[in-house]
């Protein structure tokens, strides 16, 4: 029997249900995985948000804002685009198969796509108001990508993770996912990402 990936499909019994979401990415659940990236990305803007307060007019970028900015900008461009590939190539593509989103129209994922493509946009302008040294630039900058950020994840782990959860229950496509996200690891040497 071929498996699709929406539980209405795979048949029923009681081990179809999804696993405990244990913490960390080494799970075999890859809800956890991206709950847990979620809450690495939070944890960075936290510090990110703390660190350009400080910030003030005429006054040159610190130290802390600067590293700040340096984490937060290598996370934009490597954690965050696997991040994105698990959910753009692995979770949405199998969400799109299900009842009702197999129906064509604007999807909450296409929601969530458009927001990966504007938070790629904020990076740069974090990027560009710390090439500026303009500490009320990279302070608007770094607030609007940690509200826009934190919206995005609380859509996704409030709404659309949960949603997943009761339409991915086959464990067999669970299964598949978390091989997928695997292997997006290892091919960018990451595996502990």
């Amino acid at each position: 029997m071929s498996t699709t990936p929406c539980s209405h499909h795979a048949h029923e019994s009681s081990h179809d249900a999804p696993p405990q979401a244990p913490s960390g990415c080494s799970s075999k659940d890859p809800f956890a995985r991206l709950n847990a990236c979620h809450q690495h990305v939070l944890s960075v803007l936290g510090e990110l948000e703390s660190a350009v307060a400080e910030l003030t007019e005429g006054q040159p970028l610190t130290q802390r804002a600067l590293a700040a900015v340096g984490d937060t900008l290598v996370i934009t461009q490597i954690a965050i685009p696997l991040h994105s590939a698990d959910e753009e190539q692995t979770l949405f593509p199998r969400l799109r198969e299900c009842a009702p989103f197999s129906q064509g129209g604007v999807t909450p994922m296409d929601c969530m796509e458009e927001d990966h493509v504007a938070h790629r946009e904020m990076a740069a302008g974090l990027a560009r108001a710390t090439l500026a040294r303009d500490p009320l630039a990279l302070q608007r900058a770094a607030r609007n990508m940690v509200a826009e950020y934190r919206d995005h994840i609380s859509k996704e782990d409030e709404i659309l993770f949960p949603m997943a959860r009761e339409l991915l229950r086959d464990p067999a496509v669970l299964a598949e996912m978390t091989a997928e996200m695997h292997a997006r690891r290892v091919d960018a040497k990451l595996v502990n990402c």
